[in-house]
């Protein structure tokens, strides 16, 4: 890729990074380091095919909590803590740079869930700037860079997970600073807005996620919420499909 750098891993203390695929590579970018709490702008790109890390260009920032994506080639960011972490950045790998595009972010938000569907990359609940939970969803197009908003989410959380099922958005779990509880609601999006489906066998938060044809894939997460998460991780998997019956319907 233009502007590699060098081959290494990424340090084994960094948490709070992001992670996102594109053209069978993995892209990480910034974080936290787990023992200093300094922020990180550096990049690698990992490529299963020859095992090897290279190392990519640094952000022009620091930034971690936030999303990526990975769209027409290109990797975007959004969202996070940091300086300027409310504008959108991207990757251009033919030029190896990083530009800012677009217009801030409506309401700046970390920790949010996040998915592609279409031309759209979405976002939706985290941690707002004032340091508490979002109900937004902040859905950005990158054909026209503009932003635009979808119907809030019926609770106010961060740490959720977003997917794309049979072509429709679905939110699960995350935690509620407001009630200091882990959740395990799950909601499918609607034209009419977001509709209860059936809830995870536990609430969790902080999890892998994926959703993929007809099916929503929960990995690990959190089952204690605040100080309680570092101790409470899981090693459980659970699968949705659209086979499942709908709660209340």
């Amino acid at each position: 890729s233009a502007g590699a750098l060098s081959c290494r891993p990424p340090p084994p203390s960094l948490w709070r990074f992001s992670l996102t695929a594109g053209n069978g590579q993995l892209f990480v970018t910034g974080g936290r380091d787990q023992a200093t709490g300094d922020m990180s702008p550096d990049v690698w790109m990992y490529t299963p095919q020859s095992a090897i890390w290279v190392e990519l260009p640094a952000l022009p920032r620091s930034r971690a909590g936030h999303a990526s994506f990975f769209a027409d080639g290109s990797i975007y960011l959004i969202g996070g803590v940091g300086e300027k972490s409310d504008r959108v950045l991207r990757y251009v790998s033919r030029l190896g740079r990083w530009e800012t595009v677009g217009a801030a972010m409506p309401v700046q938000v970390a920790n949010a869930a996040w998915a592609k569907k279409g031309d759209l990359l979405i976002v939706a609940g985290g941690v707002r700037a004032d340091g508490r939970d979002a109900k937004t969803v902040q859905a950005f197009n990158i054909k026209t860079l503009k932003w635009s908003r979808l119907a809030e989410l019926p609770q106010a959380s961060s740490g959720g997970a977003l997917g794309v099922v049979d072509g429709a958005l679905h939110y699960a779990g995350g935690f509620s600073q407001s009630t200091q509880k882990v959740l395990s609601r799950h909601v499918r999006y609607t034209d009419k807005g977001w509709r209860e489906r059936a809830a995870m066998p536990q609430g969790r938060h902080q999890m892998a996620y994926a959703g993929s044809g007809a099916q929503f894939f929960i990995i690990g997460g959190a089952l204690g919420g605040g100080f309680y998460s570092l101790f409470t991780g899981s090693n459980r998997a659970h699968l949705f499909t659209t086979d499942t019956p709908a709660n209340g319907e």
